[in-house]
């Protein structure tokens, strides 16, 4: 039995906590002590109810309290300038890395200190190696779409949405600029308003998010997104709908299900895997999105409408030097494109549906949590 150190942001509501939460359940599964180091990850809320989760949030504050003076490994999931190597005499960092096509010299150091380094898709690993890291350092073991999607969700309330054909966009608002704004969920709004003017028969669901879902930041997203609505709309049509507020798991679940959403719609300029994305494949909801970045590594073992783009460097106001650096690139999907693939899909979704009930079946047998499981094991026997 081996002493283990988890640490990483386990209680928030973010995908890194998705992440770190699926790998504190396939080590509760072994025969070792856990002992969890609980981390922030931006302002994002936290889960705190203990019965949260199926009563996963308790566990994780029960190992959180446990002492452990001889470690003998540790998975810290953070970003790579976290990782802290005199916690363990072995230490495995996990990180989804950066939605551009390569990373900072600080992170090429810190994945070389390590014993071993995990990401969770093809795409990362590639930035990775592409910046300068040994190639037998990093290994991908993806990550699992939400269980709630088999047999847990609850249909969310959505009568306050009129229109029966909607296109779903999910993301959080990471820049309050257009052009940073890594989702690119303010040209998502402006390019679905100008293609389906005046159409009353189409809508746009968005569910969104400025880090937390407090009071504040509720009231200050419906404000951002009334005036950017308010400037690319022009009339009362296409509707525009805003989800704004806490969602619980089985809602999220219940919202990639529901019969009022046909599609979901992303234009992203960079995603490191992209969570939301592999939840609507599992759910069989068709998807339009941008052709680059980590998604591929599960949209590609099907169909889906792959929107064309050019890579650019990242905007000089976010390269910080840590985490988007100089001359790095992200994709910047193609405005026509865009348009020309939600038009299509409106028009004409039948072939679309079969693709996605086809991806479906692929991603729900490949990426399950026990399908997950199995890779971390055979990966990582010889350490645990």
């Amino acid at each position: 039995m081996k002493n283990i150190i988890l640490r990483g942001p386990l209680l928030s509501k973010s995908g890194y906590g998705t992440h770190s939460r699926q790998v504190f359940e396939w080590l509760s599964e072994t025969e070792n002590s856990i002992r969890c180091e609980v981390t922030p990850w931006g302002i994002t809320s936290w889960h705190v109810n203990p019965a949260g989760l199926n009563g996963l949030v308790e566990k994780i504050m029960n190992a959180t309290g446990k002492e452990m003076k001889n470690p003998d490994i540790s998975f810290q999931i953070q970003l790579p300038h976290e990782w802290d190597t005199k916690l363990a005499p072995i230490n495995v960092g996990i990180t989804a890395g950066v939605e551009t096509d390569r990373v900072s010299k600080e992170w090429v150091e810190a994945v070389e200190k390590m014993n071993l380094v995990i990401v969770p898709s093809e795409f990362s690993k590639k930035a990775f190696l592409n910046s300068g890291v040994s190639e037998g350092k990093i290994i991908v073991i993806p990550e699992s779409y939400s269980p709630y999607l088999e047999n847990e969700y609850k249909i969310p309330d959505l009568s306050q949405i009129e229109t029966d054909f909607n296109f779903l966009l999910f993301g959080q608002i990471t820049s309050k600029s257009a052009e940073a704004d890594r989702k690119n969920l303010f040209y998502s709004v402006k390019w679905f308003c100008e293609e389906f003017k005046d159409n009353p028969d189409v809508g746009l669901v968005i569910k969104s998010n400025l880090g937390t879902n407090c009071v504040f930041h509720k009231n200050h997203l419906k404000d951002l997104f009334s005036k950017l609505v308010n400037e690319v709309r022009k009339g009362e049509n296409p509707k525009i709908y805003l989800l704004n507020g806490d969602m619980s798991e089985e809602e999220v679940a219940g919202l990639l299900k529901n019969e009022k959403i046909k599609a979901m719609i992303s234009f992203t300029r960079g995603e490191g895997y992209g969570l939301p994305l592999i939840d609507a494949a599992a759910s069989g909801l068709p998807i339009i999105a941008t052709n680059w970045s980590g998604h591929l590594d599960f949209l590609n073992r099907g169909h889906f409408n792959k929107v064309s783009y050019d890579l650019i460097e990242v905007p000089s106001s976010i390269q910080d030097g840590k985490i988007f650096v100089k001359n790095a690139r992200w994709a910047n999907p193609h405005e026509i494109d865009a348009k020309k693939r939600m038009r299509r899909f409106f028009e004409s979704h039948a072939r679309p549906k079969e693709w996605a009930i086809d991806l479906k079946e692929k991603v729900v047998k490949d990426f399950s949590l026990k399908a997950i499981f199995k890779k971390y094991d055979l990966a990582l026997k010889e350490l645990i």
